[in-house]
């Protein structure tokens, strides 16, 4: 009787860990992959309401004038680079 009261405990303990990580494995997937709680948990997480992502500080560094080309603005906008 006790080898089949550890067969049946060792069953158990197996199907809570199974079950567990199932349960693991979706909630990770619905905050980080579905888009809907990954808002949720976002504003969660984030110190005011009002803010959802916040700015890479080294993007505030990056100066973006002399990332545009005057090629690229004589061809969208004339020879002058006015409309």
């Amino acid at each position: 009787m006790s080898l089949l009261q550890s067969k049946i405990v060792w069953r158990r303990i197996f199907l809570t860990l199974v079950a567990t990580g199932l349960v693991v494995g979706l909630v990770e997937i619905a905050i980080h992959h579905f888009d809907p709680t990954r808002v949720v948990y976002k504003r969660l997480k984030a110190p005011d309401p009002y803010l959802y992502e916040e700015i890479d500080p080294t993007l505030f560094e990056t100066d973006v004038a002399s990332l545009i080309r005057p090629e690229a603005v004589s061809n969208t906008s004339g020879r002058d680079g006015r409309f």
